[in-house]
């Protein structure tokens, strides 16, 4: 695919920008996109930093800008995934406090690392001893 970018973007174009397209997504954990049901689809950038480039590989979904002022982010390894999922809530006492963000096979396949972010307002409640699971009693697929 070939996109036109306008002059005055052309110096956001480094080694680290990142394209993808935006389209509609309907989960039970998230709905994003519904702005292209009017639009179409489109491609967003985030700009780089870095040497001057050219040519890009679109990235498969929208990256995860971690905001560190804003949250708490952190890594969860567990045995397996089971159902969670991009944007499922973590609960505190039945209370939303964070969400997972995204997860990736961990280095050694013997695990996963579920990436979650916690709200600012109850980072405190995060300690090195804080354990996690997943609650929830259904999986769809």
């Amino acid at each position: 695919m070939t996109a036109e970018i306008q002059r005055e973007a052309k110096q956001a174009l480094r080694n680290t920008t990142g394209f993808w397209l935006v389209k509609p997504k309907v989960s039970l954990t998230e709905i994003t996109g519904l702005d292209t049901i009017v639009s179409g689809n489109y491609i967003r950038m985030n700009p780089g930093e870095g040497k001057a480039q050219r040519e890009f590989i679109a990235l498969d979904r929208a990256p995860i800008l971690e905001d560190y002022s804003n949250g708490l982010y952190i890594d969860i390894v567990a045995d397996r995934l089971g159902s969670v999922s991009r944007g499922s809530k973590i609960y505190f006492r039945e209370i939303p406090v964070g969400e997972v963000l995204d997860y990736e096979l961990a280095e050694a396949q013997n695990g996963v690392i579920i990436k979650v972010r916690i709200e600012p307002r109850y980072a405190h409640l995060v300690k090195e001893s804080s354990r996690f699971w997943n609650a929830s009693g259904v999986s769809i697929k």
